[in-house]
C-alpha cells in the first residue's frame, strides 16, 4: 500500500490527477489483497478535488466509510474540500458535523469550505465558534477569514482578523495574507 500511495501521490502533486484516480481504481481492483490506507484516500479524494469529479469522490468516500477511516483528519478534511470544491456544501457540512474529533485542519477546511461556496458570513461565525472551542487557527485558517472579508467587502473586518493574526495569534503575514 506504501508504493501505491506513493506513486499515486506524486501523480496528484504534479498535476496528473487523472492518471492518479486511474491508479487509485487498479490498485482497488488488485487481486494482490491491497486495502487503501488513510495516505491513499487522501491522494484519491484530492485528485477528485482537482478534476472536479463530484461522483468519484462520493464513491471514494462510501470506500472510506467501508474500511472505517472515515474519522481520520486528513481523510475528513480532504473530503470537505473536495465536497466544498465541487459546489456540494451539504455534504461537506456533514462530513464537518460527523468528525469526532476536530482540529485545526478540519475547522480550516470547512472555514475554507464556505468562503469557497460565498458563504462568507458562514466562514467568519464558524471561526468565531472555532476560537470559542479553544482552537488556535493556523496561517491558511487566517487565508480563508481574511478572504472571505475580502470578497464580502469586510474591509474593517478585514482589518481586524490581520491584526489579530499578528499581534493575538503572533502569526507572521505572507504574500497570500497580504493578497488578500
Amino acid at each position: 500500500v506504501f508504493t501505491w500511495s506513493a506513486i499515486i501521490l506524486a501523480h496528484v502533486k504534479h498535476g496528473q490527477s487523472q492518471q492518479a484516480l486511474e491508479l487509485y481504481r487498479e490498485m482497488y481492483r488488485s487481486t494482490m489483497g491491497v486495502v487503501p490506507d488513510e495516505h491513499v484516500f487522501v491522494a484519491a479524494v484530492k485528485a477528485c478535488n482537482n478534476l472536479g469529479f463530484l461522483r468519484e469522490g462520493r464513491k471514494i468516500h462510501c470506500s472510506i466509510i467501508e474500511t472505517g477511516l472515515e474519522q481520520d483528519e486528513g481523510v475528513g478534511s480532504a473530503l470537505i474540500d473536495m465536497y466544498a470544491r465541487c459546489g456540494n456544501l451539504k455534504h461537506a457540512k456533514l462530513v464537518f458535523e460527523k468528525m469526532q474529533t476536530c482540529n485545526v485542519m478540519i475547522w480550516t477546511a470547512m472555514i475554507g469550505g464556505f468562503v469557497q461556496c460565498g458563504q462568507y458570513r458562514n466562514a467568519l461565525k464558524l471561526f468565531g465558534d472555532m476560537q470559542r472551542e479553544g482552537w488556535k487557527p493556523n496561517d491558511v485558517t487566517f487565508v480563508n477569514i481574511l478572504s472571505a472579508c475580502s470578497h464580502a467587502g469586510l474591509i474593517d473586518e478585514g482589518y481586524a482578523y490581520f491584526q489579530l493574526m499578528r499581534n493575538g495569534y503572533k502569526i507572521s503575514p505572507t504574500i497570500q495574507h497580504y493578497n488578500c
